[in-house]
């Protein structure tokens, strides 16, 4: 039939003129506008603490950006004394706030580096069996820091980030090496998951999502 034959000239015009449409669309640069929000886990010693962190990066142009990370972790234990049950609850919060530079743009590869403010804080409380109050304990400190990463999207949806930071809070320092992977299900919704080491003593794992505008 003549309209048939219509539909299948239309469906076969339409597919030379969206393919490369599509093709074009297809966004491989690596993404520095986005927020995100995911579950954290951290291994410290012997304790391992759990929550939340969220995440914020914003270019401001082609070279210049700002990111920023909220890290808040917690624990309880219950710890057997001559004494009885002794439960406790810690907590630990780590935050980054740091301006960026691009160094190196190819369109799918950035090489940047990163300076900024950092601040972390430990607290605890105690209270036994009966729930009667021992006693609490916090500490905070800020300081400085400087990261150092390579960020590549090796196809539209796929992206890969390694990144050494170096932390220096209250005469100490720690270098942290740090590896994420990113899925874009959309255009401006991503999935990932990271992992990362603090020195020799500590390490943690997150994943979440992330909007990108």
């Amino acid at each position: 039939m003549l309209f048939n034959k219509k539909v299948v000239q239309l469906v076969a015009i339409s597919s030379l003129v969206i393919s490369p449409l599509a093709f074009a669309n297809e966004d491989t640069t690596p993404s520095f506008d986005h927020v995100g929000a995911s579950y954290v886990n951290y291994d410290i010693a012997d304790a391992s603490l759990s929550g939340f962190g969220i995440h914020i990066e914003k270019s401001f142009n082609e070279h210049v950006f700002f990111s920023a990370k909220h890290t808040d972790v917690s624990e309880e234990i219950a710890l057997v004394t001559n004494q009885g049950t002794v439960n406790a609850e810690i907590s630990a919060l780590l935050t980054h706030g740091n301006l960026g530079y691009k160094f190196f743009n190819n369109g799918s590869t950035v090489v940047y580096g990163s300076v900024g403010y950092t601040r972390g804080k430990v607290s605890g409380d105690a209270t036994d069996s009966t729930g009667t109050f021992l006693g609490e304990m916090s500490e905070s400190d800020s300081g400085v820091n400087a990261q150092l990463g390579l960020r590549s999207r090796f196809a539209s949806n796929v992206e890969f980030d390694i990144a050494v930071r170096h932390i220096d809070i209250a005469d100490e320092t720690d270098q942290e090496f740090s590896l994420r992977g990113r899925y874009y299900g959309q255009q401006n919704l991503s999935f990932f998951a990271g992992y990362s080491r603090l020195d020799s003593d500590a390490s943690s794992f997150d994943f979440g999502v992330s909007y990108h505008f």
